[in-house]
């Protein structure tokens, strides 16, 4: 039986990698969200899926990364929240602002150009002084256009070596989906409340691009009874450090899970 479900990055996404490299972890359920083309029918997805692990258990068990984290906050109603554990893997408090810090890592980085850096500095600029849908989208093409752009998301380059490799073999990132679902929910507000959880983890790469320090410390204001974990990763820290990983999954959620399952001494 599967008592841990996981919600990857998000939108146009899947579970392929993380299958993969923690194929021995039997009890997660790695969820490949459905294709959708709004944030309604992802959401929707989202809840009737927390709806079938709710059917088998009074608590349930969830893992969330990256935008994945904003699915469960807005999948959940307050009732469920209190009855749900969660480790928050590198959360997004806004897309927008998230990309802003991504820019701002890459000016400081020594593979790139220095006309690159003149165009993401203006980019950065014009953004920060007219927070518009526009000028966003003009920075996301100053910043995937940069060749070494996805290497900044990583802190190891065996780690980002592997997973590159691996995602060759798995479905293809719908890009399409995922640019549609961040255009229609675009927002320069940063998450500032949520609800009320049982028991709650957050996991940050010190090298993660998107999470700065003082996200993190924001996440701890918001979450009062936070526990924060940090590891020399970059925003995928579940799979630059999966052994750390696997402990902290096996000892999170061990207590909360049924009796047969709680007797053996690692869920993965």
């Amino acid at each position: 039986m599967k008592e841990i479900l996981f919600l990857h990055y998000g939108p146009g996404g899947n579970s392929g990698v993380e299958k993969f490299i923690f194929s021995d972890c039997p009890k997660v359920d790695f969820w490949d969200q459905p294709e959708c083309f709004s944030k309604n029918d992802l959401i929707l997805a989202t809840q009737q899926k927390i709806h079938e692990v709710f059917s088998a258990s009074d608590d349930i068990n969830i893992v969330a990364h990256s935008y994945g984290c904003n699915l469960l906050f807005e999948s959940l109603n307050p009732q469920q929240a209190l009855r749900t554990n969660i480790i928050l893997v590198s959360p997004i408090s806004s897309i927008s602002w998230g990309f802003i810090n991504l820019a701002k890592k890459l000016l400081s980085d020594k593979n790139v150009s220095s006309a690159d850096k003149h165009k993401l500095k203006h980019s950065i600029d014009l953004f920060e002084n007219n927070l518009s849908r526009e000028n966003f989208w003009t920075l996301f093409t100053n910043v995937t256009q940069i060749e070494s752009f996805s290497s900044i998301y990583w802190h190891s380059r065996e780690s980002q070596t592997l997973c590159e490799n691996i995602l060759k073999t798995t479905k293809p990132f719908r890009f399409n989906e995922w640019k549609t679902i961040v255009d229609e929910t675009y927002s320069t507000q940063k998450i500032e409340k949520v609800h009320k959880f049982k028991k709650m983890t957050l996991v940050h790469g010190t090298q993660d691009p998107y999470l700065t320090p003082i996200e993190v410390f924001q996440w701890n204001q918001i979450m009062n009874n936070l526990e924060v974990v940090s590891w020399e990763a970059g925003h995928y820290p579940h799979l630059e450090q999966p052994i750390l990983f696997k402990q902290l999954v096996t000892d999170f959620f061990k207590e909360t899970l049924h009796p047969i399952s709680a007797v053996s001494t690692t869920l993965c």
